[in-house]
């Protein structure tokens, strides 16, 4: 995930407060942590959505026996299978399911901007806080 930082072409100590806040978006593991947690939301949709998709399976089977179903000798049933299955209709289900991620994805999305806003006041916090503290030192 790509953060853009905005100044003001007015502001004295504009280079350093974005140096700042790109170390401080680049080492926040909360950070990090919500945007996988987006993208990860994000494959969960599409997983969903391939419930909609027809399911094509390759069945093998193989059966020996001695004296089977009371029939005397060797018999050996070997079948292959392929079985195609498409959903059409699943009660509404699949489609909850798919409105159910859309809304996670949302939430995701909410989660990722409040951790890029906490990340961003704190950094503030903190670059503000050291300035102040070397203006008092040097007075």
């Amino acid at each position: 995930y790509v953060f853009e930082t905005y100044f003001s072409l007015s502001c004295q100590n504009c280079p350093d407060v974005v140096q700042a806040l790109n170390v401080a978006y680049d080492d926040s593991p909360a950070l990090a942590a919500a945007s996988e947690n987006v993208l990860a939301t994000n494959e969960q949709l599409r997983n969903r959505k391939s419930l909609y998709q027809p399911k094509l399976n390759l069945r093998l089977r193989g059966d020996y026996g001695n004296d089977v179903d009371r029939i005397e000798g060797l018999s050996t049933d070997l079948r292959a299978e392929v079985v195609m299955s498409y959903n059409l209709f699943n009660g509404g289900a699949d489609q909850a399911r798919v409105r159910q991620q859309a809304n996670l994805i949302s939430q995701s999305e909410d989660l990722r901007d409040k951790a890029c806003r906490d990340v961003r006041q704190t950094a503030a916090i903190a670059f503000n806080d050291t300035h102040a503290g070397e203006d008092c030192l040097s007075k």
